[in-house]
């Protein structure tokens, strides 16, 4: 084989033909993108100088000169896997590289692979192709790529996973790399740490709020130990960990991290710091969650003054602020407070990120329901029929915030009594949880629940009452007999019941479900008053 690779130098363009084939030969033999090996990082590796357009055609006529041969093939049909190399011979041309070649071809294959994945991420054919690749890169190189430290190339593929919604392997991805991190740089070491940052943050998108705790806890404990409690690192860790213990509803623990989080940037950058403005909305939003509304519009209202004092009316951080005092607003009741912001907050957004940007759609849709809450129905309906088609057409049908939009125009359709419109959106809500959520997520049960009480308003028992039983089974086999929403659902079941005039079947819910009531709520809940009347009034 030393033969054979001794006449590749021979091939046109003379010796390039042995770099390109080695690096084919680390990554993916199930198609490489043809803009990886002829790049400019891939150019400058094959020839030892800086690429120009001449390098990539040189590069080119390389990969057809190995063509020829058979030791790669050509898709030109593809862009994302245009070049392949057969499993068996990118293994014979790795074992007859010696190590410090192995280890130039291993870090330039991540240069180019680096080069040729844009921010953001690409098409998702071409991204699929690019993690395909890095992966083949790392099973193929083992730890060439850490060292002195990690490549930038490791952090980038990891980020494009959590950019893709795909949280477990995310997870996975930063376990492995905190592991491989840990052993070879320490677990003090700034990449480290930033691994387990990554790590936290998948785990909260995946919903493993225990595991995203324990993440943030073990971040904020090293950089205290390296930094001090202080530091500037120091305070966005526990800002983090006061995040992670919010999104776990653990909020009492939360808000004292805030506070200290808040006054230690107070201290250290002072009170008009973009970090010290974005603490005290922080802090805000964690007393907002723990209904504590009039301290949080009290913050929420210095921070907007703040916001727009240090950086403008129309900076993202200061219209994130308006939003927030918007909401606050609206929570508290104030209501004629708050749909002057929300509308101040609509326009801002339009005019600095133009009308299809994912967050001024965020802002419509706000909007609309802040004028629902006002019964400002006729307003509110335009808006969310707007935010729904934008949506359809920016984000696509399968969007989780397009399938939230359906929801909502079909329950402003039902406050508004206009029962024609709101079945039909209420039935396409589920179908459409069912399809992109799944049919045990907590988004299709409230999907279903909905749509029966639709059913039930349009006087279609026949329909209402199969899927009210229906919830009611899926509740209690997703949430079990004991949640909340179990015991609403079985509620729901018994009123379907006496509606459709089945009293002796609805005498028997109602009993079982105050019972239950009682027992996991207490005597003095809402829903248990509730059932208690309603069994009462049949039962007199």
């Amino acid at each position: 084989m030393s033969v054979g690779l001794d006449f590749l130098d021979q091939l046109p363009p003379a010796g390039l033909a042995r770099g390109v084939l080695a690096l084919a030969c680390v990554l993916d033999p199930a198609g490489i993108p043809v803009s990886v090996l002829t790049g400019p990082a891939a150019v400058t590796f094959m020839t030892g100088e800086r690429a120009g357009e001449a390098g990539v055609q040189l590069a080119r006529t390389a990969l057809t000169s190995l063509a020829r041969l058979g030791l790669v093939m050509i898709d030109s049909g593809s862009a994302e896997r245009t070049i392949r190399v057969h499993p068996v011979i990118g293994e014979i041309i790795r074992q007859l590289l010696p190590p410090p070649v192995f280890g130039e071809v291993t870090r330039a294959a991540a240069d180019a692979l680096l080069e040729a994945w844009p921010q953001p991420d690409p098409a998702p054919p071409l991204t699929l192709a690019l993690r395909d690749n890095t992966a083949s890169l790392l099973r193929c190189t083992g730890d060439l790529l850490w060292g002195p430290k990690a490549h930038p190339l490791l952090m980038r593929a990891g980020d494009s996973l959590e950019r893709g919604g795909l949280t477990g392997p995310a997870v996975h991805y930063w376990e492995n790399m905190i592991k491989v991190s840990d052993r070879l740089l320490g677990p003090s070491h700034p990449q480290s740490l930033a691994a387990r940052d990554r790590l936290a943050g998948a785990q909260e998108k995946a919903g493993l709020a225990s595991d995203a705790i324990s993440s943030r806890k073990r971040s904020l404990e090293e950089r205290e130990r390296m930094l001090g409690p202080g530091h500037p690192d120091s305070l966005t860790c526990r800002s983090h960990l006061a995040h992670a213990y919010l999104a776990a509803g653990q909020v009492t623990e939360a808000i004292p991290l805030y506070e200290q989080a808040l006054a230690g940037r107070e201290w250290a950058l002072g009170p008009q710091h973009p970090d010290t403005l974005t603490a005290r909305h922080d802090l805000a939003s964690a007393y907002s969650s723990a209904g504590r509304l009039a301290d949080a519009t009290a913050i929420f209202e210095r921070s907007l003054a703040d916001q727009e004092r240090a950086l403008g009316p129309d900076h993202p951080d200061t219209l994130t602020a308006r939003n927030s005092l918007a909401a606050a607003y609206r929570s508290a009741g104030r209501l004629k407070e708050a749909i002057p912001l929300y509308e101040r907050n609509l326009a801002g957004r339009e005019r600095v990120l133009g009308p299809d940007h994912p967050d001024t759609l965020t802002a419509r849709s706000s909007l609309a329901y802040a004028y629902r809450s006002a019964g400002k129905l006729r307003d509110a309906i335009p808006l969310y029929q707007r935010t729904l088609a934008d949506r359809e057409r920016v984000l696509g049908p399968d969007h989780p915030d397009t399938v939230a939009s359906c929801g909502n125009l079909a329950a402003t359709f039902y406050l508004a009594k206009r029962l024609k419109d709101a079945v039909p959106m209420y039935e396409r809500t589920l179908r459409d949880c069912e399809r992109v959520h799944g049919h045990d997520h907590p988004e299709t049960l409230t999907a279903q629940g909905n749509l029966a009480s639709a059913y039930m308003s349009a006087r279609r028992l026949a329909e209402a009452i199969p899927m009210y039983e229906r919830a009611l089974a899926d509740c209690e086999r997703v949430l079990g007999a004991d949640h909340a929403d179990t015991l609403t659902a079985r509620y729901n079941v018994g009123a379907a019941y006496l509606s459709a005039r089945r009293q002796a079947d609805a005498i028997g819910v109602f009993k079982r479900t105050l019972a239950d009531c009682e027992r996991v709520l207490g005597p003095s809940h809402q829903l248990t008053e509730t059932v208690r009347e309603s069994l009462a009034a049949i039962s007199g």
